[in-house]
């Protein structure tokens, strides 16, 4: 255990309190929505920096995921996504739904950030033995495709435009 911890301590001023300070930031260009950000900008090659993608899981088996029955009200959005294992083992599948704002001229003008994708729901299948399937109805709160628009109108904005929803099974698959 003291290897480790000087193996940490050797590569990470702050473990041991060699430091003034930690620089913590928050904000959406933080873990996932940073690195799908900037490699849909060209500012980082995304196959150097990313082993695995935000959501990434690993399975015995295979699934194929079809968006159904899309519904819209005045507060949410809601969809069916039928999800079959296709491959020869048993296995539960997560079901991730990303979303795909519009980026408009009034959000250049007045510095509004948006990533280039954001995980708005999530769901899971029971075991699934292969070739069956299991419908999983997901619901989105449409609040959660808002943008803050601090310089602006300092509130939280819906743009006009095309919002992109899609099932993917890690963030990088969402990115159209």
């Amino acid at each position: 255990m003291d290897d480790l911890k000087q193996a940490i301590a050797a590569n990470d001023g702050a473990y041991e309190g060699n430091l003034a300070f930690v620089n913590y930031v928050e904000g959406i260009y933080v873990g996932y929505k940073y690195y799908e950000t900037a490699s849909d900008v060209g500012a980082i090659s995304y196959d150097e920096k990313v082993q695995y993608p935000f959501g990434y899981g690993l399975s015995y088996t295979t699934f194929e995921q079809k968006l159904e029955n899309f519904k819209d009200d005045d507060k949410t959005v809601s969809f069916d996504v039928t999800v079959t294992n296709t491959g020869a083992a048993l296995g539960k599948e997560t079901v991730q739904i990303y979303a795909q704002t519009p980026y408009t001229d009034y959000d250049r003008e007045n510095g509004v950030e948006k990533a280039a994708v954001t995980l708005v729901g999530f769901g899971k299948t029971t075991a699934l033995a292969p070739g069956a399937a299991e419908k999983v109805t997901i619901s989105v709160d449409k609040r959660d495709l808002a943008s803050y628009d601090a310089y602006g109108a300092k509130t939280y904005i819906m743009d006009a435009g095309k919002y992109y929803l899609t099932a993917a099974t890690d963030a990088h698959s969402a990115v159209n």
